[in-house]
């Protein structure tokens, strides 16, 4: 069984470090560290510094569309509660909208410095499938991205107040974010078989 310990990891006076936020750190880091390791022996044409610099430009990009996305999905309540709108600490960012704001931001940097869209983008999604492996973590800790009921051995705890209307006589659903977190994983080890198994790919 699963059970988050809550939202928040360590307090400091007033200042709340959010699990959430430590997740999402982790996520962006080990993203950028497999960049690396995967540019230093398959791109060795592309820059370490074009790397760098155009990680940075897809964080911002990316919280941005994330946010966004997640914002417009309920637009009705944000519109009621526009403090909220910038709390990404309280869980909300849209993969969706991150690969959007992302894609966006990419494009611009590689136009900006005449590069190949798709050879950065091919190298960008081991990055990507990682980050979103470790970050769906994120979701267990605020409660949320989970399934239908259940009683399985790896059912997951949702308090009162987070569940649905219609199962809030449920205690235990489906951990829809570690089913997700997994299959991620598994997309990873494929992508890096198929760029072992072939001495040249196309980009793309």
């Amino acid at each position: 069984m699963f059970k988050s310990p809550g939202h928040i990891a360590l307090s400091i006076g007033s200042l709340d470090i959010h699990y959430y936020g430590i997740i999402m750190a982790i996520s962006i880091l080990a993203g950028i560290f497999c960049i690396l390791i995967i540019r230093s022996k398959y791109y060795k044409n592309i820059s370490p510094d074009i790397i760098y610099d155009l990680s940075f430009q897809l964080i911002i990009f990316g919280i941005l569309g994330a946010r966004l996305y997640y914002v417009l999905l309920d637009w009705k309540y944000f519109t009621n509660n526009i403090p909220e709108i910038f709390a990404i600490w309280h869980g909300g960012l849209s993969i969706q909208g991150a690969i959007f704001g992302g894609l966006i931001g990419g494009f611009l940097f590689v136009k900006k410095h005449h590069l190949n869209f798709f050879e950065l983008a091919d190298l960008y999604s081991f990055g990507l499938i990682l980050g979103q492996s470790i970050g769906r973590w994120g979701n267990f800790f605020n409660s949320e991205a989970f399934g239908l009921p259940t009683n399985l051995p790896w059912k997951l705890f949702i308090p009162f107040s987070l569940r649905p209307f219609e199962y809030r006589d449920y205690e235990y659903f489906h951990p829809a974010f570690l089913y997700e977190s997994i299959l991620n994983f598994v997309i990873l080890l494929v992508l890096i078989k198929i760029l072992t198994s072939r001495k040249k790919l196309k980009s793309g």
